[in-house]
């Protein structure tokens, strides 16, 4: 009996070794476990970082889609809206007829203001045939007329267009024929 306090130390000694060395395989078992969900943990993190990346180019790309359309959807309701107010406008105050220079060559263009007022138009001459064009500001009194021809510095040929604008009201073009 005199071994036994040996013995039980011995017994108890190497049952604590198998223990550690049970316990130190659990924890490497689990460290290893911690290291795979780790890995997986960063690999999601990869990934969702991927799909951010992803989501926020799309969302610029549409952001500028959307600016763009928005400029457009604009850019056509302003033109709209003009056309309408345009629509609504009185045409301009005038009638223009042709005749033939009395001592100029080319024809002349009569421009009768039709209102009972003093009115300015502004008077945009163009040929199409060459490009040239030029552009007067007259004043008519009340149901007068102004005759614009080669005296005036353009003599009308075939073909030649006149528009005449008015403030607050349509323009009118008239073609010498």
């Amino acid at each position: 009996m005199k071994y036994t306090p040996w013995i039980i130390t011995a017994i108890a000694v190497t049952s604590l070794v198998g223990l550690v060395v049970f316990y130190q395989g659990k924890i490497t078992e689990k460290e290893a476990e911690i290291s795979k969900l780790n890995a997986q943990m960063l690999d999601l993190a990869s990934t969702a970082d991927r799909k951010i990346q992803d989501i926020q180019r799309q969302y610029k790309t549409l952001e500028v889609l959307t600016n763009e359309r928005q400029q457009k959807f604009n850019s056509l309701a302003a033109e709209a809206d003009a056309k309408i107010h345009e629509a609504n406008l009185r045409e301009a105050e005038v009638k223009v007829s042709f005749r033939r220079a009395l001592l100029f060559s080319g024809f002349v263009a009569v421009i009768a203001n039709t209102s009972g007022q003093a009115q300015s138009f502004n008077i945009e001459i163009n040929r199409p045939s060459s490009g040239k064009s030029k552009v007067l500001e007259v004043v008519i009194n009340p149901n007068s007329t102004k005759e614009i021809g080669e005296h005036e510095g353009w003599a009308f040929v075939s073909g030649d267009r006149i528009t005449i604008k008015q403030a607050e009201h349509k323009a009118l073009t008239f073609t010498q024929q």
